[in-house]
C-alpha cells in the first residue's frame, strides 16, 4: 500500500481495557490520548493508554471507518486475537488493510510516541 493513508489502531489502556480508533498520524494521536486534553478521546481520559496493541494502514478514510466499526463490534476475546494475528483483519473483512508489525512497545507513555514514529517509518520502508 503506497502513501500514508489512514491508520486503524487498538490501544491497550490502564486496567487492560482496549480502545479502537482511526487517524492519519498515529504518534500524534497517541500523544493526544495520553495527554488527556481536549483532543484526546473521552474514553482515554479515564483509561490511560499504555501501548499500541495493533495497527493497520488502509488507503482511505472510508476503509478506516469500516474497519473501526467492525473492530468496535467485536467482543474482547476477538479483539485480543486480532492483536495477536493482525493480518486476520483483512481476511475477516475483505478490506485491504496492511498490518503493521510493532515491536513490543513497552515504553513509558512519554516515549511511546517517538517509538511509534520510528516503527511506522520502518514499516513504510519495507
Amino acid at each position: 500500500m503506497r502513501g500514508n493513508g489512514y491508520y486503524v489502531y487498538i490501544l491497550r489502556c490502564a486496567g487492560g481495557s482496549l480502545y479502537t480508533g482511526i487517524t492519519t498520524d498515529v504518534a500524534r494521536r497517541f500523544a493526544e490520548h495520553v495527554g488527556g486534553g481536549k483532543k484526546g478521546a473521552k474514553y482515554t481520559k479515564n483509561h490511560t493508554p499504555e501501548e499500541v496493541a495493533a495497527l493497520w494502514r488502509v488507503e482511505n478514510r472510508s476503509a478506516a471507518s469500516k474497519l473501526e466499526w467492525y473492530i468496535k463490534h467485536l467482543v474482547r476475546r476477538e479483539k485480543l486475537l486480532l492483536c495477536e494475528k493482525p493480518a486476520q483483519l483483512s481476511v475477516q473483512t475483505g478490506i485491504a488493510a496492511e498490518a503493521i508489525v510493532l515491536s513490543a512497545l513497552s515504553y513509558p507513555a512519554s516515549e511511546t510516541s517517538c517509538a511509534l514514529s520510528e516503527s511506522i517509518a520502518d514499516a513504510q520502508e519495507t
